[in-house]
């Protein structure tokens, strides 16, 4: 409405922007070095070029490879929020169905969830419309929104994938039988570094990029994502996707 008076504002955010991607981009680059020496270190001694390892050596070095792991996977995400933040990941929509994002995403959370004996089940309606999509970007939404449930919920508890159409929209929904999420915290879960609770305390791991980048990825698609929670009865994440492109957005 005021484009000089605003001007200065959009200066300095562009500037914060760039400020967050330089200094990510640093942490990204000064970090990738030791984690590649310690994956070859990890990856000699697996393969006993060092010496024979005890079962029980063994049994730790295998502790150690999947905490770097996924200090590697917080790494990957820092970089996909801080694209996001400089808008230097641009979603490319282009006319797509959502089958191959379930059949790419589903069998791998089913592999994860399977170490909690948590049961995966699916609804996903036939026929889904053909709609403004980025298969690869949705495909890491619903994987953070499917990592979740499965690292919040309890040993056997249960996670349900449905999927439909209705009117000139496309609904997601992936709930979960979960300890919940506080009231208070509710806001705090889309914003950067946070898991909608202290991750000590609830003895979870990671920076609590996941549903940063799913909320991201949903509202470059123009659409809505909603969350539905009872502490310590789970959650229900309602992803809405518009079949039409909205020019004006």
């Amino acid at each position: 409405m005021y484009p000089e008076r605003d001007a200065p504002y959009k200066s300095t955010q562009v500037s914060l922007d760039q400020l967050r991607h330089t200094f990510l981009s640093s942490v990204n680059h000064e970090m990738r070095t030791p984690l590649a020496l310690i994956f070859q270190i990890i990856e000699m001694l697996e393969d006993t070029h060092l010496g024979a390892l005890t079962e029980e050596q063994l049994a730790a070095l295998m502790a150690l490879r999947r905490q770097v792991e996924n200090l590697s996977h917080m790494v990957d995400g820092l970089m996909f929020v801080a694209a996001f933040l400089c808008k230097r990941e641009p979603v490319r929509l282009v006319p797509a169905r959502l089958e191959p994002v379930f059949n790419d995403v589903i069998p791998v959370a089913e592999f994860k969830a399977r170490s909690k004996e948590i049961a995966i089940e699916t609804d996903i309606a036939p026929n889904l419309p053909l709609f403004p999509l980025d298969v690869k970007q949705m495909e890491e939404a619903l994987t953070a929104l499917l990592d979740n449930a499965i690292k919040f919920n309890q040993p056997g508890g249960k996670i349900k994938v449905s999927a439909q159409a209705t009117d000139d929209w496309v609904n997601i929904i992936v709930s979960d039988n979960g300890i919940g999420i506080e009231p208070e915290r509710i806001e705090m879960i889309w914003k950067i570094f946070e898991q909608g609770a202290d991750p000590l305390r609830r003895g979870q791991e990671g920076l609590g990029l996941g549903l940063t980048l799913a909320h991201y990825i949903v509202e470059a698609h123009h659409g809505t994502i909603e969350i539905e929670t009872a502490l310590g009865q789970g959650s229900v994440f309602t992803l809405n996707l518009p079949t039409h492109q909205n020019n004006s957005q």
